[in-house]
């Protein structure tokens, strides 16, 4: 049986059900082929670890690249990617690295596992800013001005406040 994009699972009870199902005939294969996903309690990833650790019953191809480091082109990309020598592929390599968002890009043509589904930050950025000075904002003096004004302004206490009851 064939299981394309293993990543995608939400859970694992259909890769159980296949696997239980194949259990009856004395051939059987469970073939799980996947990109990496950003999910790393889902069942793709737990596959990966078993997979990475050795696992005696599983067979795995592993084509990926250690996560992190920088996005170069070249010699980087052709590990990572079996189909980078094909023609036309590395321009079209270029062209992803320059449209996708980062963690897509890893996933989906460097074969990384991310922590996340969606970024906002470049990675490696969070890091770069550790141990840097923050920066102290400009004041305005209009703004200060107004907020230290010659006569404070006091908000009225409840006690100051007209009590009105209307009973229907």
């Amino acid at each position: 049986m064939l299981f394309d994009e293993v990543h995608l699972q939400r859970s694992e009870d259909i890769w159980y059900g296949m696997q239980m199902a194949g259990a009856a005939r004395s051939d059987a294969l469970l073939f799980g082929i996947t990109t990496p996903g950003y999910d790393l309690t889902s069942l793709a990833h737990s596959l990966y670890q078993e997979a990475r650790a050795g696992g005696k019953n599983l067979f795995a191809y592993l084509g990926v690249r250690p996560g992190g480091g920088q996005l170069t082109t070249g010699a980087a990309w052709k590990i990572a990617n079996p189909c980078y020598d094909r023609p036309g592929f590395a321009d079209a390599m270029e062209f992803d690295r320059e449209r996708l968002p980062e963690h897509e890009f890893r996933r989906f043509r460097l074969g990384q596992w991310t922590a996340t589904e969606t970024a906002w930050l470049p990675y490696g950025k969070w890091d770069e800013a550790r141990g840097q000075r923050r920066r102290t904002p400009r004041r305005h003096p209009r703004v200060d001005r107004v907020l230290t004004g010659p006569t404070p302004v006091t908000p009225p206490r409840w006690s100051d406040a007209p009590m009105r009851a209307t009973f229907g």
